[in-house]
């Protein structure tokens, strides 16, 4: 860090984070102090986790406490299926909810914990397409469990919710999003398959690099920024070599969650802001949608590069682009969509939110570039 740094800043980390093979010892005692003695508990998860068994160590700590198990949260949560879901379960008068899962489930826990109280009577559907900002709120527990490596969503203040009939993407925020708790245990990543793996380690990649390169980023957020990368450089090749090696795991699980506390701050930039229209029009899996184009952001940031942007990129360029070339990237984008489909959606991939994050100024031009540099990187392998 040096005098690219901004000095002006607040910093608030609002969630207890808990990491450990006891990660779940006081789950019960700490709902109870916060909901008291009576407490409807609602875990929300995917078919998997509960096929497997995954859920028994946490289900053994809450009892005897009543849950209940809702196991059908599909990858990016579509508004009118969360609408259907929330009209389900809003008069049961559940005081904890518990997402167990990747980022996906994460998000619908969010979203969920915020609806089911029925504090705004309309749909989520109808607020988010006629841009209604109204502030969230939360009286119920909300602990986030994460079961994959990448999204960091256990510690953020927001979740992503998309909409399949309007190809849009929106996104819930403010304080009352994030979690009051994170419960982590790298055991339960271990039955992740190799492209879940992959998929998850290049989104909390794709978090740790797009916070560096962004306006928003503080002295908190550039420092965990830099060790979650330092830490996917190290662990991710390992992980995806040796899916069993649990050490890696849990490098790769604290690497998650250091980039997620850094967007926390900073949020993401240019490169998700590229990803959207792919997972809109596509269904292209985020970790693919928002790191396929790092390769091209280094080199326009390098090509550009002096002062701040020499700074950022001084210990960054030549480990990400060593560990992005030996990754599948293209391959595993090329399942879903071809490189003429992507070019065919640059008017769509400019999402202020997001571009404007970025140390560069974005416009069409830039775009193209990142694309340009982001093709040639790939046809090189």
């Amino acid at each position: 860090m040096g005098d690219s740094v901004h000095f002006d800043y607040q910093h608030q980390q609002s969630v207890t984070i808990i990491s450990g093979a006891d990660a779940f010892a006081n789950l019960r005692r700490y709902c109870e102090q916060r909901q008291g003695a009576d407490l409807k508990i609602l875990v929300l998860t995917t078919q998997g986790h509960q096929q497997r068994g995954s859920l028994q160590p946490l289900l053994e700590q809450v009892n005897p406490h009543p849950v209940t198990v809702v196991d059908n949260i599909q990858p990016n949560p579509d508004i009118d299926a969360l609408d259907t879901l929330i009209a389900a379960l809003s008069p049961h008068g559940f005081n904890v909810v518990v997402g167990f899962g990747g980022g996906s489930v994460l998000d619908a826990a969010k979203i969920i914990a915020c609806a089911i109280e029925g504090t705004s009577k309309r749909p989520l559907h109808q607020r988010f397409r006629a841009n209604e900002t109204a502030s969230i709120t939360r009286s119920c527990s909300l602990i986030s469990v994460p079961t994959t490596a990448g999204s960091g969503a256990e510690v953020t203040p927001f979740a992503t919710v998309w909409d399949d009939a309007k190809k849009r993407k929106y996104s819930l925020t403010g304080a009352a999003v994030a979690p009051d708790a994170a419960l982590l245990d790298a055991r339960l990543t271990l039955s992740l398959p190799a492209f879940e793996t992959l998929y998850s380690g290049l989104d909390a990649l794709s978090h740790s690099m797009e916070s560096l390169w962004n306006t928003n980023r503080t002295p908190i957020s550039e420092a965990y920024s830099r060790q979650a990368f330092r830490l996917i450089v190290q662990a991710l090749p390992d992980v995806l070599a040796n899916p069993a090696d649990t050490h890696s795991r849990a490098m790769m699980q604290q690497a998650s969650l250091l980039a997620g506390l850094a967007i926390a701050t900073t949020r993401t930039a240019v490169a998700h802001s590229m990803s959207y229209p792919l997972t809109s029009h596509y269904h292209v899996p985020h970790g693919i949608a928002c790191s396929y184009t790092l390769p091209g952001v280094l080199q326009v940031l390098k090509q550009d590069s002096e002062g701040q942007l020499a700074e950022l990129l001084h210990d960054l360029y030549e480990p990400a682009m060593q560990l992005l070339a030996q990754l599948p990237i293209m391959a595993e984008l090329e399942n879903y969509v071809k490189w003429p489909q992507i070019e065919a959606l640059l008017p769509e991939m400019d999402v202020k939110q997001r571009s404007g994050n970025f140390v560069m100024p974005v416009d069409a031009a830039i775009m193209q570039r990142i694309l340009a540099e982001t093709h040639a990187f790939y046809n090189e392998r």
